[in-house]
């Protein structure tokens, strides 16, 4: 906590900091207009998330509505709780209804809905474990004929999904490339199914 004295117009017990993606709560006694600097610093992403029980106060380091992805720099995981503060409901009590909206991320899917966080707006986010920050394959399936899986990238993180037809994986050919935004892909393989009869995949971070 760091009070603000405005006749000595200085912090207890100093002026604060933060790093870049971090959030803060910020109570004022009466309405006021506070502008911020806007810097020019590239994204710190992805963001280093403590695990649950402990939770993490972050806001969007760009001047836009920003997702989740957005926000941390990779897709969020198994059990993931997403908390926005309801300004008209709010009464200080910490992450409890009806002060805070709360999304839950599960079986691959937000719910109630998608969280979108406004322009400046922190957010507290509740992760049970430990990100990995890899890339990872998910839900492999066929639809028209076309082999097709979701790639979870990582912000910044260059990737190459590569394929061979020969069962100890030599001669790999590139089927696609990209730098990750931390948002989930869809990787679609159209000759999979038709030229043969099975095919290996390595997802290489460059």
């Amino acid at each position: 906590m760091f009070p603000f004295d405005e006749i000595c117009n200085s912090w207890t017990p100093g002026e604060p900091t933060m790093d870049r993606g971090e959030a803060f709560m910020l109570r004022i006694t009466q309405d006021r207009l506070i502008c911020f600097y806007e810097l020019t610093n590239a994204p710190k992403l992805p963001l280093d998330l403590v695990a649950s029980p402990a939770v993490n106060l972050v806001a969007c380091q760009s001047n836009t509505v920003a997702s989740f992805e957005a926000i941390v720099g990779h897709a969020p995981v198994e059990g993931t709780i997403l908390y926005r503060l309801n300004p008209a409901e709010y009464r200080g009590n910490w992450l409890k209804a009806p002060d805070f909206w709360i999304y839950t991320f599960s079986n691959g899917a937000w719910s109630p809905t998608v969280p979108m966080a406004e322009i400046g707006e922190g957010v507290v986010i509740e992760q049970p474990g430990v990100f990995v920050d890899q890339p990872r394959a998910l839900k492999p399936h066929v639809v028209n004929g076309k082999f097709i899986f979701d790639l979870e990238t990582v912000y910044g993180t260059p990737i190459t999904v590569e394929y061979s037809d020969q069962p100890s994986g030599g001669g790999w050919q590139v089927l696609t490339s990209m730098v990750g935004d931390g948002f989930r892909k869809t990787i679609s393989d159209q000759t999979a199914l038709t030229n043969v009869g099975q095919r290996y995949y390595w997802i290489r971070v460059n």
